[in-house]
């Protein structure tokens, strides 16, 4: 959706914010100013209206989409020891049921064990270096 809107790339920093050339007069300066205010307030719109009550307190500090991205990040995509260890207890009491179909249940066991691996690899990686 956010692709779709074209303003993904606000949320993730890759469109950086214009100066402020007020003074300048720079006509093109301020057109491409307008355009990103523009695209931020729709970014912040659309992640204020998809986040929960708990976690949009701390995204709500800021008006910038992209620093309200990284509070989402920082929120979610936490990399501890203890959320491996919660990784690894979700992967091994995962269980088929026959209200699931094998092809949802064995998607699900795929999504879970390529994010451990990432995971497990960004640790091993990082403690290398002490």
């Amino acid at each position: 959706m956010l692709d779709y809107y074209e303003i993904f790339e606000v949320v993730q920093s890759k469109e950086k914010r214009p100066e402020d050339n007020l003074l300048s007069g720079n006509n093109a300066s301020a057109v491409a100013q307008k355009e990103w205010k523009k695209k931020n307030k729709w970014a912040t719109a659309f992640l204020i209206h998809n986040i929960g009550c708990e976690v949009l307190r701390e995204m709500q500090k800021s008006r910038i989409a992209s620093e309200m991205w990284k509070a989402l990040e920082d929120h979610f995509d936490r990399k501890t020891i203890s959320t491996l260890q919660e990784m690894v207890g979700n992967l091994m009491t995962l269980r088929y049921t026959p209200e699931m179909s094998l092809k949802d249940h064995l998607t699900s066991f795929a999504n879970q064990w390529s994010v451990l691996l990432k995971t497990t690899q960004q640790f091993s990686s990082e403690s290398e270096g002490f």
